[in-house]
């Protein structure tokens, strides 16, 4: 990369891109951190500082994970065997919601298991690879919104399940279950981002820049909205 070109995406002169090679000068925090995320490095990286201070491994229990996602996988099947075996019973519309409940329990299990297993979570919404993150705060968001999302579809479940075969014939206490459980799940979410906003990111001033992926969230929400009240 030229002078000139540094100069024109920092926008300084080309004389103070020279005046910093030849050590005549030296940049400001802010043009620190801008040469940093040109280069696709951090601070320590720019400079040649080799941090001693290295993230704990965190080691996740991912079986509790595993068993709540099974235990609703196999909840709905054997619900749907009894109804259609039973006489007194007949597939309604409950079945369609508890089949909601297992699409977004499927979806949250498997992106976020393999992010954990892994570290990769580009496939999670509003993960934006650009930015630094500290892999073990990440690593425990990803835990406890993917332990909080799978407690909450089991439990729906269970309770849409028991209600059903009570055959009770109360059409707005099933609707309202639907409201509360859409404003526990999403705000549960979203105070799960709050309390680790802070934590995740390397630089601090790298939050404003993540928000460029909340979009990915907004809809993964919406889609959320549209399927629960299609239903």
């Amino acid at each position: 990369m030229s002078q000139e070109e540094l100069a024109n995406q920092l926008g300084v002169t080309r004389q103070a891109i020279s005046n910093w090679e030849r050590g005549m000068t030296q940049p400001d925090l802010e043009m620190l951190m801008k040469l940093a995320a040109i280069f696709e490095t951090d601070l320590d990286g720019l400079m040649g500082i080799k941090s001693d201070i290295k993230e704990e491994p965190v080691e996740l229990n991912l079986k509790p994970l595993k068993w709540m996602y099974l235990t609703q996988l196999f909840s709905l099947i054997g619900y749907f065997v009894f109804v259609v075996l039973s006489p007194r019973y007949e597939v309604s519309g409950i079945f369609i919601i508890l089949l909601t409940f297992l699409m977004m329990a499927t979806s949250v299990y498997f992106v976020f298991t393999h992010g954990i297993k892994t570290g990769d979570y580009t496939l999670v919404a509003g993960y934006d690879k650009r930015v630094h993150y500290h892999d073990s705060s990440l690593k425990k968001m990803a835990y406890i919104t993917e332990f909080y999302c799978l407690f909450t579809t089991l439990s729906y479940s269970l309770i849409y399940i028991i209600l059903s075969l009570m055959q009770l014939e109360i059409s707005w206490l099933f609707m309202l279950l639907i409201v509360v459980f859409m404003i526990q799940f999403i705000g549960g979410i979203l105070l799960i981002n709050v309390k680790y906003r802070q934590e995740i990111f390397v630089e601090p001033s790298e939050q404003e820049e993540a928000r460029v992926g909340m979009w990915i969230v907004l809809v993964f929400v919406s889609s959320i909205m549209i399927m629960v009240i299609a239903t």
